[in-house]
Formats: structure tokens, C-alpha cells, sequence
């Protein structure tokens, strides 16, 4: 089956075959046009004070389920079309991320988030790093351009050109930008005076989510942007730091602050907890799952640093001779196949020595909290 129009760059990967990478305006927008396709999502099932919430009822709200129904056909649009060019598994990790998307907000998830903070803080967790991460980590670019409707492959193409509105672009999805928005969404709604707002006023609320989810949607995707203009991996591994550190420092001040500092939940009733265990449990769910998210990214990211690295080396054996002799124009040599697999066993090492560290810390930290008087 021939590629979708517009498709016409390739790029040798192994000795007789070949990917296809759309134009980069392209899968731009059609990514832009998923997430925003996404975003107009609200929730309308927030609780009332003394309301109690059915465990087993789910929230049906069109402005929620028709934009992930769109977007499940946008990629199954492409995901038939690329039959056979695409991953296996690619779907299922789409189709879970949608589902995670519907599960933060249009399940009990999130009534109970208006009588939890333990609960709020694990939809938030869903919205900006479990469903994004889900979609994204499959690099789906190629089958959301594929399954995009002709007037926005136009569209794309045209943002591919010079321009103002390119130079924006680029602007917002530079690494730094995208990483800043990841961090700052956090951290900005945490400030108490914004999360009281938010859980009093149910525009600010929306508002919330929708920040939550679009900055991970940014951020995930330039994580595992697979296009030729993406960042680098060393790009991709410092991104992913800052936002493990930022969000270690966060669930540290969380939850170790000691005392409540969100009392509006007293006043809508809060379910099963005190106030200081419930932001306690709230503040380890940021800083351990929360952590983790970063930390799972930062592994895969780094297997596929090693995998390149390592197909590069058995496609160059002998390393490169560029026109400088024995080292290529930018001084470095090919690495060997051996030199390729230790880099994958000694960036993976680093990877799960990160995780066992934070896991045993955080740990600890339970432990003291939960066993404290």
C-alpha cells in the first residue's frame, strides 16, 4: 500500500530498508490537532457538599467523550491506512491512553477528587503523565498525519514553510518551553489560593485540567518525537530530569510540610481521612508515582539511545571514515558493536539504580509518616 500523500522524505535506517518520515509541518499539526481535539474536554460531575458519589456511575458528559470518540477514529483512520508500516503494539498503547483520559475524567475518579486530595492528586497523575506517556510512547506522528483529514495535511504543509506563525511553533515546542510548562503546571497548581479556586469554581477547575493535560501532551510528545527535526536524546534524557527533579522537590514540600493547607475540603467533606493524612498520602502520590512516570520515560528513552547506538554500530562495523580520516567531520568515530551494547548496559544500570534509589527513599519516607504519632 502506497504512503499517504505528501510523504515523500525517507530515511535509510538499515542496508535495504527504509523509513518514511512525513514532513515535519505535517505531523505537527495533525499532532496539534489530536491534542487539541483532546483538550476542550470539561467535566460537569464535580460534587456537591454533601453529595456522595456512586462508585460505579459514570459520567457521560459530550464534551468529554466526543473528543476522545474523534480522536480514537482520527487513529484508527491512520492505523488503517499504515497496516503493516506501524508497530504491533501501537494501538493498544493508544487506545490505553484514551482510556486513561476517560477514566480520569469521566469515571468516579474525579467526584471523589472533590472530597480527596489523595484522590485529585491521582487524577492529575492520569492527566499529565499516565495518558500522555500511553500515547505517545509508541510515536504514533506517522499514523495520526496518515489518518488526518486532507484539509489539515494542507494545512501542515503550509506551517512547514517560513513564517511568523513557524518561528512560534518552534517556539513553544522547543525543549525548554515544553519542559517549563510540564514543570510549571504542576507546581503553579499546587499554590493553595489557586487549588482552593479551582475546586470552588468550576471554570477555574477546568482550566486546571486542561493545563494539566496540555502540557503533558506537549511534553510526552517531544519525549518521543521519532521525526528528524526532534531533540536529541542527551536533550531528551535532561528533560526528563528536570522534571523527576522538580517533581521530587514538590512531593518532598507536600508532604512534609506538616498541617493542612487546603481546608476548602473540610468544607465540601472530605471522605475517609484527616485532613493531615489525606494531603500526607496526597503529596506521596506526587512525589513517588509522580517521580516515577519520569523515571519510566527516562529508561525507555535511554534502551532506545542504546538500541540506535547499537544499530549504528553493526551497520558501520569498522566505524566511519568521514573526509577527516580516521574520525568523521565532527571528530567522534563510529562506536563498535561492543562499545553500542555496553552503552545500553551502563545507561539502563543507571536507569534502574535511579528508580531503586527513589523507591527506597520514598519508601522510608512512608514508613516514618505512616508510623509517626
Amino acid at each position: 500500500m502506497a504512503p499517504p500523500e505528501g510523504w515523500s522524505r525517507a530515511r535509510r535506517r538499515l542496508p535495504g530498508t527504509q523509513e518514511h518520515h512525513p514532513p515535519r509541518g505535517r505531523i505537527g499539526a495533525s499532532i496539534i490537532g489530536a491534542c487539541v481535539a483532546i483538550l476542550p474536554m470539561r467535566v460537569f460531575a464535580h460534587a456537591e457538599a454533601g453529595s456522595t458519589v456512586d462508585w460505579w456511575s459514570w459520567n457521560a458528559a459530550p464534551s468529554v467523550a466526543l473528543p476522545l470518540i474523534v480522536v480514537g477514529l482520527w487513529y484508527g483512520r491512520g492505523a488503517g491506512v499504515r497496516r503493516g508500516r506501524r508497530s504491533a503494539h501501537e494501538p493498544l498503547l493508544v487506545a490505553a491512553g484514551l482510556v486513561t483520559v476517560a477514566v480520569a475524567l469521566l469515571s468516579p475518579v474525579d467526584p471523589l477528587g472533590e472530597r480527596s486530595y489523595t484522590m485529585h492528586q491521582v487524577q492529575h497523575l492520569l492527566l499529565r503523565s499516565v495518558a500522555p506517556l500511553l500515547l505517545f510512547v509508541a510515536s504514533p506522528a506517522a499514523t495520526f498525519v496518515a489518518g488526518a483529514p486532507r484539509a489539515l495535511r494542507r494545512l501542515g504543509g503550509g506551517l512547514g514553510g517560513p513564517g511568523p506563525l513557524r518561528v512560534v511553533l518552534h517556539g513553544i515546542l522547543h525543549p525548554v518551553t515544553v519542559t517549563a510548562l510540564f514543570i510549571a503546571a504542576a507546581w503553579t497548581w499546587q499554590w493553595p489560593p489557586y487549588f482552593t479556586a479551582a475546586l470552588r469554581d468550576e471554570v477555574v477547575h477546568d482550566w486546571m485540567h486542561f493545563t494539566m493535560l496540555g502540557s503533558g501532551l506537549l511534553f510526552w510528545w517531544r519525549v518521543f518525537d521519532d521525526r528528524p527535526s526532534a531533540p536529541g536524546y542527551g536533550q531528551r534524557v535532561v528533560m526528563l530530569w528536570a522534571a523527576t527533579v522538580a517533581n521530587i522537590v514538590l512531593g518532598a514540600i507536600l508532604t512534609l510540610k506538616g498541617g493542612v493547607i487546603y481546608p476548602v475540603y473540610a468544607e465540601l467533606g472530605r471522605y475517609w481521612l484527616s485532613g493531615v493524612t489525606d494531603e500526607v498520602l496526597g503529596g506521596l502520590v506526587v512525589w513517588i508515582p509522580g517521580s516515577q512516570m519520569a523515571l519510566i520515560g527516562l529508561l525507555l528513552v535511554i534502551h532506545r539511545w542504546g538500541r540506535r547506538e547499537s544499530r549504528r554500530a553493526s551497520t558501520h562495523p569498522e566505524g566511519t571514515r568521514g573526509r577527516t580520516g580516521a574520525r568523521g567531520a565532527t571528530g567522534e568515530t563510529a562506536a563498535t558493536p561492543a562499545v553500542g551494547a555496553a552503552i545500553r548496559r551502563q545507561a539502563l544500570g543507571l536507569g534502574l539504580l535511579s528508580v531503586t534509589v527513589v523507591l527506597i527513599f520514598g519508601g522510608w519516607i512512608a514508613w516514618a509518616l505512616i508510623a509517626r504519632p
